[in-house]
């Protein structure tokens, strides 16, 4: 009796086992991966655009309910604002004009976005304008105003101050020292832009 009970035991354990390897083939040919719950963009972080023209490559991947890869996918992708940036169908972003947009990619009836600032600088104006006279040993403050490609006030911008020769000095405050007499130019850059003012520097 005993030994009956251990052979159907252990036949049972065989055809167990024989249906757990039929499960792993059938998986493995039609697929046994939950469904995605959610897309998630790479990179992503927000993503910030300095020229016109300049690319940022996205890829999306799918994940489960528990926040967990499953696999990169090909998603369809738009733009909320293409005269800020636009998308290709392969994820690759370009920056076309100043402001802010979201990217999108939708897949499944799923979807991700992802925010993206530009911030073309369009010109750099220096004030006072120029000619401008100094007399030797004199100082005085300049400021630049820096706008983006559509003609809007970029207050925080970088600006780089300096000159063309030694007749005059300028500290990254825009506050300018006549140095010595002659002809000179002020130079207000940000990013490729630059503005410029002349300076006469005469006998004190």
């Amino acid at each position: 009796m005993t030994d009956a009970l251990t052979a159907s035991a252990s036949d049972v354990l065989t055809r167990l086992g024989r249906l757990a390897a039929a499960l792993v083939l059938a998986c493995t040919a039609v697929g046994c991966t939950r469904p995605p719950a959610e897309l998630a963009i790479d990179p992503a972080q927000l993503l910030t655009m300095d020229k016109k023209g300049k690319t940022a490559q996205l890829k999306v991947q799918t994940r489960d309910e528990r926040h967990v890869f499953q696999e990169w996918v090909q998603a369809a992708w738009s733009s909320d604002d293409e005269s800020v940036a636009r998308v290709s169908d392969g994820g690759l972003v370009e920056a076309t004009g100043s402001g802010k947009t979201n990217i999108n990619a939708t897949y499944n009836g799923l979807k991700a976005s992802i925010p993206v600032t530009v911030r073309i600088v369009g010109s750099v104006a220096v004030d006072p304008p120029g000619p401008i006279k100094m007399k030797l040993y004199k100082k005085m403050q300049f400021k630049a105003t820096v706008k983006n490609d559509k003609g809007q006030p970029l207050a925080d911008e970088n600006v780089r101050w300096t000159r063309t020769t030694v007749e005059v000095d300028v500290d990254q405050q825009g506050n300018v020292s006549a140095e010595a007499t002659g002809d000179t130019e002020l130079i207000a850059k940000a990013k490729d832009k630059e503005g410029r003012v002349k300076i006469v520097v005469t006998p004190p």
